[in-house]
């Protein structure tokens, strides 16, 4: 039987967002999650690229398992899963 260690997952992640013009109401898009923020980059500038120079793109970093709930309202409006409110 072969021994397998649990790989260590990255604590922080970055998230790549397009931007049309750079204006996320225009239209927006998520395109990768990356653990690495110059691989993070790197994809958005490609991306960027691909698009014409229509699109800027928005790298957020986030930390992986950790949720501030201390604040009741902040998710109130989101749909639950499934996309049904009852």
């Amino acid at each position: 039987m072969a021994y397998y260690r649990k790989k260590q997952l990255p604590r922080t992640l970055y998230v790549v967002e397009m931007l049309r013009w750079g204006d996320r109401e225009q239209h927006s898009y998520v395109i990768g999650v990356f653990d690495s923020e110059y691989d993070a980059k790197q994809c958005g500038e490609i991306e960027k690229s691909w698009r014409g120079g229509k699109y800027e793109y928005e790298v957020k970093s986030i930390a992986l398992n950790d949720w501030d709930d201390r604040d009741g309202e902040k998710y109130e409006n989101h749909e639950r899963y499934g996309g049904r409110n009852d």
